[in-house]
């Protein structure tokens, strides 16, 4: 059984994800997601911009992006205070994306909206937060399963080959190769099951379908983390399975769970799901 610890723990880290939802650089607070064609891309509130962002966020036109392939120039409209990771701009300055490298990407912030740059696939988009939305404001919090001792397994972990990728395809269909440092091999509900993580730094990263999907968990799969193990063996707490971004809001790019990743089982622990969106 759980110890009273272990689950003080449990309920400590589902306010920790509670929180980092509704935070300003939360998935409560997108409100839009705009892909850039190549070449000068007009954005602002008036409904003849390219990239229209929702009304009454920001004046009628802010500015225009300049995209050519996957590098964008922001060039704001005269009169325009915007900044840039918090330092005051003007004029034509480029913009990191969210596949640039380290410090990446950079925050451009417009009184109450905040937007970046973002690669997927061969797309490259704008990424918009509004610090005041009504769907963060009405958020009524995450819904969990009760804590379960059966749901938490150690597992044989499989390292791969240095270099080993899977193919991941997100919800746009785009379809990329990630590093995979192995597969997890464990017992659940008296069943055999399986799973390749994708790397996430000190984490392996699990995107994991299961027979409650569509029922009483999100429709396309959810997520797990645990760390990387130093030897052979993980435990595996799917108390702690969460639901996507693309439960809380249209303006995700969730990965899709590769077929190896479809369990054969009902995992009803961690995250619930009742809806569409919440």
């Amino acid at each position: 059984m759980a110890t009273a610890t272990g689950i003080d723990e449990l309920v400590a880290w589902r306010a920790q994800m509670d929180a980092s939802l509704r935070a300003d650089d939360g998935w409560l607070a997108l409100a839009g997601l705009f892909w850039l064609d190549e070449g000068a891309n007009t954005f602002g509130s008036g409904a003849d911009c390219d990239l229209v962002f929702p009304e009454g966020t920001c004046p009628v036109l802010l500015g225009t992006f300049h995209r050519t392939g996957d590098e964008v120039r922001m060039e704001l409209a005269t009169g325009v205070e915007a900044a840039v990771d918090g330092r005051p701009v003007e004029g034509s300055v480029p913009l990191r994306h969210d596949d640039g490298g380290p410090g990446t990407p950079e925050i451009v912030t417009v009184g109450r909206l905040a937007f970046h740059v973002l690669v997927r696939g061969p797309r490259v988009g704008i990424r918009l937060r509004d610090h005041d939305s009504a769907v963060r404001a009405a958020f009524t919090g995450r819904a969990w399963f009760e804590p379960d001792p059966a749901a938490v397994v150690s597992a044989r972990f499989e390292r791969f080959p240095e270099g080993t990728t899977i193919p991941i395809t997100n919800v746009l269909g785009d379809t990329e190769d990630n590093p995979s440092p192995g597969r997890v091999h464990f017992r659940l509900a008296g069943t055999d099951c399986s799973m390749d993580a994708v790397a996430s730094g000190k984490q392996l990263f699990f995107i994991f379908r299961d027979r409650t999907n569509g029922d009483s968990t999100y429709g396309a799969g959810r997520f797990l983390y645990v760390p990387v193990p130093p030897g052979d063996t993980v435990t595996l707490d799917f108390n702690r399975a969460v639901s996507p971004p693309c439960a809380f809001t249209v303006h995700a790019t969730c990965p899709l769970a590769p077929a190896q990743n479809h369990l054969p089982v009902a995992v009803e622990a961690g995250e619930r799901h009742d809806g569409d969106h919440h």
